[in-house]
């Protein structure tokens, strides 16, 4: 069920993401294959709204913002984390 929720987000499907997450929340702790936090993969690919809902799941943003560097895809995402943090 892990690898569903990093495809899922890879895929920007939202409505999957939250699904996931429903039925098994401790996911929005759970490392990618490179050991990376699902909410730096989310960062990355500069999904919004999925960025949102890992968030409002309590996802930690302090390890994703040190990894996460902000891009021209991902600068609005990346501006939520950092609110987040103070």
């Amino acid at each position: 069920m892990t690898l569903d929720i990093f495809q899922a987000c890879e895929r920007g499907d939202t409505h999957v993401v939250r699904t996931i997450l429903d039925g098994a929340p401790s996911l929005v702790h759970a490392p990618d294959a490179s050991n990376r936090p699902l909410l730096t993969q989310v960062l990355q690919k500069g999904n919004v709204e999925i960025v949102r809902e890992v968030r409002a799941r309590n996802a930690d943003p302090r390890g994703a913002q040190a990894v996460a560097a902000p891009n021209e895809q991902s600068a609005e995402a990346c501006a939520i984390v950092r609110e987040a943090c103070w």
